[in-house]
């Protein structure tokens, strides 16, 4: 076997249509998270709405910047010694850099782009392509999220427990403090 060949020519809108599934994803996240931020108070704890867009959109400036470019997170920038924004009103601005920078980090993309291997070995994910990891980190990420933040109409306790903490079917929950597990 040829390394570095791919024995599938490269489909010439491949970018074109990642695009457009991150341009969808963002969208929809944007759109589901004007509800959330209109109505969330401005002090901390956010909401869980508000710290799921968060998340979303810092897995996807991690992913983009750090991951394919070797370049810092956009937030590091934005909020130094931070672990967040100070306030809501910043999340917009924010979601506009990352959503402009992962659009141009695209539009300069290659077909043949796509194909170029990423070694995600010291995640324990091994060598995996470009798309696969856009499309994991950022398509697919952004498709879970927009899905959690669309079921708005959940109790209030689960909006407020992190996903994978609270109670209820499809959820994991935490061992409680004391028991012991017998085997």
């Amino acid at each position: 076997m040829v390394t570095g060949y791919s024995m599938f020519k490269p489909h010439p809108d491949g970018i074109a249509r990642l695009r457009q599934q991150v341009r969808h994803g963002h969208l929809e996240l944007n759109a589901d998270a004007a509800v959330w931020l209109a109505t969330a108070t401005y002090s901390r704890p956010w909401p869980m709405p508000v710290r799921l867009y968060l998340h979303a959109l810092c897995v996807e400036d991690i992913t983009m910047q750090s991951v394919l470019q070797g370049a810092a997170p956009l937030f590091t920038s934005m909020w130094p010694n931070e672990f967040s924004p100070a306030n809501l009103q910043a999340l917009p601005h924010y979601a506009a850099a990352v959503h402009a920078a992962t659009d141009a980090y695209l539009a300069e993309l290659t077909s043949d782009g796509l194909d170029r291997i990423v070694d995600l070995a010291r995640l324990g994910l091994g060598p995996r392509t470009l798309a696969w990891v856009i499309r994991r980190f950022v398509v697919d990420e952004l498709a879970r999220i927009c899905g959690e933040l669309s079921r708005g109409s959940r109790s209030e306790p689960d909006r407020q427990n992190p996903p994978g903490l609270a109670h209820g079917p499809g959820r994991v929950s935490a061992p409680r403090p004391g028991l012991l597990a017998l085997s």
